[in-house]
């Protein structure tokens, strides 16, 4: 696995249990985890539209609403219907109690040195 694609320690489960979401920085990427009725969505932080912060933003549906214009990303998918545009999202799966991310930039040029790597 490359420095682009790697599985990544996010969290513990009950670290996002009780927080209901968990921000982390990871090779310049900035992700948020939820907690959504049950189950781990994970998606880019930083809004495609115009920069903003999805983890300000609620959940409505199983779609995180963007605290800047609105715009509302499905949390499995990532897509915005109204718009036609997708938000990077990420596939994640439980071991020992430990949120594990599938970590893929779709850009690997000049990637840092990325640690917290599983």
């Amino acid at each position: 696995m490359d420095e682009a694609n790697q599985d990544i320690l996010a969290c513990s489960v009950n670290e996002l249990k009780d927080a209901g979401k968990y921000i982390l920085n990871y090779c310049g990427e900035e992700i948020v985890l939820f907690w959504n009725q049950g189950e781990i969505k994970v998606i880019n932080n930083i809004c495609i539209h115009k920069k903003r912060k999805l983890s300000q933003g609620f959940i409505l549906q199983n779609r995180v609403v963007c605290p800047g214009h609105q715009w509302a990303f499905n949390l499995d998918s990532g897509y915005c219907r109204e718009r036609d545009r997708t938000q990077q999202i990420y596939q994640s799966r439980i071991e020992n109690e430990k949120v594990i991310i599938e970590f893929i930039k779709p850009d690997p040029i000049d990637l840092p040195n990325c640690d917290k790597t599983i």
